[in-house]
């Protein structure tokens, strides 16, 4: 009797702590090995949170995205918009200010990693909604007024 409950108890914990890797938040890497083509380079959240804690996350963001060249950018502000409910569609950023608990943190190192965090404040499925908002001025060459 000892040893069945034990073999089972081994697996339910090995039945319950698989991995679905079917579900993935990130892009797979493009079959060309192009690093700069994907936006959000990491992130790390956990699957399971508490209602009502601050929960933390990180996510990296790849500051070399687009056809711009670092030095021609004048000033530069990356923000991450994070908002969570149980709706499971994507949204706009124009949209995050329907969130009650809405908040933005901002790149302040410059190096695109962004430390955040979020509170869930209903039980159940819920879902994290994030926006990069990547703001740049370039350097005009004789148009002082220009962006």
């Amino acid at each position: 009797m000892k040893r069945l409950s034990i073999l089972l108890i081994s697996l339910l914990a090995l039945n319950s702590c698989k991995e679905d890797k079917s579900k993935s938040l990130l892009q797979e890497k493009p079959s060309d090995s192009k690093q700069d083509n994907r936006e959000i380079n990491t992130f790390t959240f956990p699957d399971t949170v508490f209602i009502n804690t601050m929960v933390k996350g990180v996510i990296e963001y790849n500051r070399n995205f687009g056809n711009t060249n670092d030095s021609k950018i004048k000033e530069r502000y990356i923000f991450f918009h994070v908002g969570t409910d149980q709706n499971y569609e994507n949204l706009e950023i124009e949209e995050f200010d329907r969130f009650p608990n809405r908040l933005a943190f901002e790149d302040t190192i410059g190096n695109g990693l962004i430390q955040f965090e979020t509170v869930f404040t209903k039980s159940g499925l819920n879902y994290l909604h994030g926006v990069v908002k990547d703001i740049y001025i370039i350097e005009t060459s004789q148009i002082e007024d220009s962006i």
